[in-house]
């Protein structure tokens, strides 16, 4: 590794990723759709390739959480990890724009297919649930990429490994969502959780029976990969953790009020009227209990 190269992925370490590797631009062009290389073209004239990294979120498994609660999601427990991750990919494009190159980053809403780019970089291999598996932190990461011109020496993919194929996490998913080696995305029950509108009233009751109010963390509970995954060291992912949606969430009139109160929080994004509908599928359950 040159000296650049080690300098932007050493700024990007220090500050909270786990790990990170760097892949050309034609490994992962024929992965790209037409609108996901004109965002990367536009964001980043004339990119040579990216870097990937991934950032650890596991906190333990909410010791200090009322399991009488409907619970949430572990990646929204903590700060909002486009925050985090964001910040953590910045120290090294600092690095690169400092130099006179250009650099754009992204988690999540991105033109790279992140999990597939983090496995072609090295940095896990694909579970059968979709998600990247490391060897250190499990499937508990979040993936950020930043795209460059900047002549790194940027390697080519690597072979694309896959999990070992116990079928735990297809027997664990609450909705079948997980067949023949892929996740059907509309009926995963986090994201049922998650959209907009009325739910039938088959996903009410699975969200009731599965306790589950916001994100659904059963595949990867169940994955042995994840049996021994050390707990990320990022302050913002340990500390004033949310086990579920707060019932003031229901005093909340807009996104503005949720996003005051709690603030770089990734519940919030779908707004009020989502959250206060999975609230009021909790409180309907507690109201209809035999006392």
């Amino acid at each position: 590794m040159s000296g650049l190269e080690k300098c932007v992925c050493d700024a990007v370490i220090a500050a909270g990723a786990g790990s990170c590797a760097l892949l050309e631009a034609a490994s992962l062009a024929p992965m790209l759709d037409e609108r996901q290389r004109e965002r990367l073209e536009t964001a980043v004239p004339g990119w040579r390739g990216i870097l990937c990294a991934v950032v650890p979120y596991y906190a333990g498994d909410g010791e200090k959480a009322d399991e009488t609660q409907p619970r949430m999601s572990r990646y929204a427990w903590g700060k909002d990890y486009h925050v985090v991750v964001t910040r953590i990919l910045e120290a090294g494009a600092a690095i690169l724009r400092e130099t006179g190159w250009k650099a754009a980053v992204w988690t999540d809403a991105s033109p790279i297919p992140e999990v597939w780019a983090a496995a072609a970089c090295g940095l896990g291999v694909i579970g059968g649930n979709g998600l990247l598996l490391t060897g250190e932190w499990g499937s508990w990461v979040f993936i950020g990429c930043m795209a460059t011109d900047a002549p790194l020496e940027f390697p080519s993919a690597r072979e694309i490994g896959s999990c070992i194929g116990c079928g735990a996490c297809v027997r664990a998913c609450p909705v079948g969502a997980i067949v023949g080696g892929r996740v059907d995305a509309e009926s995963c029950l986090s994201a049922v959780s998650q959209r907009g509108g009325m739910l039938t009233p088959r996903e009410e009751t699975l969200m009731r029976e599965n306790g589950i109010i916001w994100g659904c963390d059963r595949c990867q509970e169940i994955c042995p990969v994840n049996r021994n995954a050390r707990q990320t060291g990022i302050m913002d992912f340990r500390k004033n953790l949310l086990y579920t949606i707060p019932i003031s969430v229901r005093e909340a009139a807009s996104r503005k009020d949720l996003c005051t109160k709690w603030p770089d929080r990734a519940f919030t994004w779908k707004g009020v009227r989502v959250l206060q509908r999975n609230l009021g599928l909790f409180e309907q359950e507690k109201e209809t209990k035999p006392v």
